[in-house]
């Protein structure tokens, strides 16, 4: 799949990722060589003219940031309100808030289909946090990790005694900075971590040290897995085994879960418009070249002329001319070369039929909204609504997993996931829809049918309420400013 997820990360990273995907002709190629027989410089010129729409790039950041559009909802049955705090505010091992994570993780789903969540910890022992201040030990907390797609190179999973499912061993083949002789430029160096558990049914992570890497692969500014793999697993060291504990206690599972919940490989769930976008990538191209040579003429001169009196009519600035033998019927010939008008026609309607395509699968910020009916745009909007609602339910159902274990690393208590109630944003629906689904929702509240809780939830989903709207502290200032008799204690 490596290659797959470099062509669809080259995509999604833009014009500039996509030339650096595109080292040299080759029929594997993003834009495609005219010939195979092109030369590394014809090559970087045909480079120079590609043009790049980045349509799936914004589409991409267009479903990441709706399923960030207001802040998730994080409820825990028997913590504390720290507790909720923490994990929305601060939970990343940067100190940024929990929407950082989670739309990294998206992203990453998004170019691949195979995102990662682990959790790890700081590596401290009981003396070290007995030792430090309660300010300090207060930070001493666990945080999300994202493991991109190329990083866990294998995983496999075996049945507990109660017959579930559950994660046996996961490798992950990463890089490492150490700054040994120099202070200031850092050595590379290929780390493999070992996570499993071993006979004992404890989780212990075994890290191997692979040589020093003196020119790291790097495309559009991050390293990148080398091309090559080591078969034989030579060259690695192990350096030591970690066996973390939870109140003196090893752990019986391995914090990592696929985002998606899913273990097997599949394709990215953007392949279908990175295709169709490929495809329009080498058309809107080759429509540059023909632009080019359409932009400029070509004079042809068929006549007896000496090659003095040839260059000094070049010299004159008129052009780039071809200078043919004298036609055997006599007479001499002064022509130009005919622009290629008829190819750009084709080219152009060929490129505005592939925006049409990719308007059909679903990127709706593509279709002509002027020309198309209202029953069109809402079933083009209906594949967004699908995608965006499939997708934010595993993101919130792994999150509650990782949020499990990280209450349970830093108290010792390990929750029913039933006890935590996490949700992104799960309403995308048409301005229209909305507007006729809370008049109902309103009308079922008064009613009596549905409780006000649920009735809060759906004004909270749909952003009729602001972000931490206090309901109690609402009531009494409408309290104040009517004749309505206070809030029973």
């Amino acid at each position: 799949m490596k290659s797959t997820w470099a062509r669809s990360r080259a995509i999604l990273g833009g014009l500039q990722s996509v030339r650096d995907h595109d080292r040299s002709p080759s029929y594997n190629n993003i834009l495609l060589p005219f010939s195979p027989s092109m030369d590394a410089m014809q090559y970087s010129l045909l480079k120079a003219e590609g043009e790049l729409p980045c349509i799936t790039a914004q589409f991409s950041k267009i479903i990441t940031e709706s399923l960030l559009r207001k802040r998730p909802m994080l409820e825990i049955e028997g913590e504390t309100e720290d507790t909720q705090s923490w994990l929305l505010d601060e939970p990343g091992q940067d100190g940024m808030p929990l929407e950082a994570t989670i739309s990294t993780a998206v992203q990453e789903e998004m170019a691949t289909g195979r995102c990662w969540v682990f959790v790890d910890h700081p590596q401290v022992t009981e003396d070290q946090v007995d030792g430090m201040l309660p300010e300090e030990r207060d930070m001493v907390r666990p945080y999300p990790v994202i493991r991109s797609a190329e990083e866990v190179i294998n995983w496999d999973y075996a049945s507990d005694q109660f017959g579930r499912r559950m994660l046996n061993f996961v490798v992950v083949r990463s890089y490492r900075e150490y700054y040994a002789d120099d202070p200031v430029h850092p050595v590379v160096r290929e780390v493999v971590w070992v996570h499993r558990l071993n006979s004992k049914g404890h989780y212990e992570v075994q890290q191997y040290d692979g040589p020093i890497i003196s020119e790291p692969p790097v495309a559009a500014g991050r390293l990148i897995q080398p091309a090559a793999e080591s078969g034989d697993g030579g060259g690695y060291t192990l350096v030591g085994t970690i066996t973390p504990t939870v109140a003196s206690e090893p752990l019986y599972y391995i914090p990592a879960w696929p985002l998606s919940g899913k273990p097997d490989l599949a394709d990215p769930p953007l392949m279908p418009l990175i295709e169709k976008e490929i495809g329009l990538y080498n058309k809107m191209t080759r429509r540059n070249h023909l632009l080019y040579n359409a932009a400029t003429f070509t004079p042809v001169i068929c006549a007896d002329i000496t090659k003095e009196r040839f260059d000094e009519i070049v010299g004159a600035g008129l052009g780039s001319w071809i200078l043919l033998p004298e036609p055997v019927h006599g007479g001499k010939v002064i022509d130009k070369l005919e622009t290629p008008t008829e190819a750009l026609s084709d080219y152009d309607r060929s490129i505005a039929a592939a925006i049409d395509e990719m308007a059909k699968l679903g990127v709706r910020m593509l279709a002509s909204e002027s020309s198309q009916s209202g029953i069109a745009l809402e079933i083009r909007n209906a594949a967004q609504t699908a995608q965006l609602g499939a997708m934010s339910t595993y993101v919130a159902a792994t999150f509650r997993q990782v949020f499990r274990c990280m209450i349970h690393w830093r108290t010792g208590v390990q929750l029913p996931l039933t006890a935590i109630k996490f949700n992104l944003s799960t309403e995308f629906l048409s301005t229209l829809r909305d507007v006729n689904a809370l008049r109902l929702v309103t009308e079922w509240y008064e009613n009596g049918l549905v409780p006000r809780e649920v009735f809060l939830h759906i004004l909270a989903s749909n952003d009729y309420l602001p972000d931490g709207y206090n309901d109690e502290e609402g009531q009494r200032d409408m309290r104040k400013r009517t004749d309505l008799p206070p809030l029973e204690p």
